[in-house]
């Protein structure tokens, strides 16, 4: 059986291995970008079931990024923010940001929620080992 991707997405370095570490403990398939451009590349290449990205990064605006891959692959996306900022939120929820956190946030509500935006037929699979 197919395990569940993550394109995880964030200019931190450091938050990205924290982030692939907390996920391939749950038992996900993780790839990860540190801009849009290279985003974009992956998600053309491994198409990845779910996409967890910061929405405030160099390069491409995030927004701009959750609208792309919102049209393009139609997959859950989920936006993290380091401020509580209502309008970046409200155009991030416009161009197709499925949820949104506030950095720095327990995984556990992240995990829980990117499991419940799985396809029937995926569901539980993240959590293969």
């Amino acid at each position: 059986m197919k395990k569940v991707t993550v394109l995880v997405v964030d200019s931190e370095c450091e938050l990205r291995a924290a982030l692939r570490l907390c996920l391939e403990r749950e038992g996900f398939v993780i790839f990860d970008a540190g801009n849009s451009a290279d985003a974009m590349a992956v998600m053309r290449d491994e198409h990845p079931d779910i996409l967890l990205m910061e929405i405030s990064f160099p390069g491409m605006d995030g927004i701009d990024l959750v609208e792309k891959v919102k049209l393009a692959w139609g997959i859950p996306i989920i936006a993290l923010m380091a401020r509580p900022e209502m309008e970046i939120m409200r155009r991030a929820s416009e161009a197709g940001a499925d949820a949104i956190f506030l950095k720095p946030c327990s995984m556990n509500p992240i995990i829980s929620t990117m499991k419940r935006m799985l396809p029937q037929e995926k569901e539980g699979k993240g959590q293969q080992n």
